[in-house]
């Protein structure tokens, strides 16, 4: 059970983008539908204020690139993207180290 949390977001050395693949498959789900009239938003909940702080060079590089892509892809086709930051214990939720790329 001390596990549950332990592993979260982007593994060093990894190439797996687990936000990437979060938006993508959202972005999909929300593109699905034909009502145009409608608000189509995805909530992201995040205590993790840098997504790719364990990862350096160019992957990281390529990461933040092709990850800010998509959001803004997202956004392109009418689905808005809204955060809501989770403070850690002890800890605030420093908004400029990723997400203030993403409005």
């Amino acid at each position: 059970m001390k596990e549950i949390g332990s592993q979260y977001g982007i593994i060093s050395g990894s190439r797996e983008n687990s936000l990437y693949n979060a938006i993508w498959v959202a972005q999909g789900l929300l593109r699905k539908g034909s009502a145009k009239t409608i608000d189509k938003r995805m909530l992201l909940f995040t205590n993790e204020d840098d997504p790719f702080g364990r990862i350096t060079g160019a992957t990281q590089k390529d990461m933040i690139r092709t990850t800010l892509q998509r959001a803004k892809d997202t956004q392109d086709l009418g689905i808005s993207i809204e955060l809501l930051p989770l403070s850690r214990q002890d800890e605030g939720f420093n908004i400029s180290l990723f997400y203030a790329e993403l409005s």
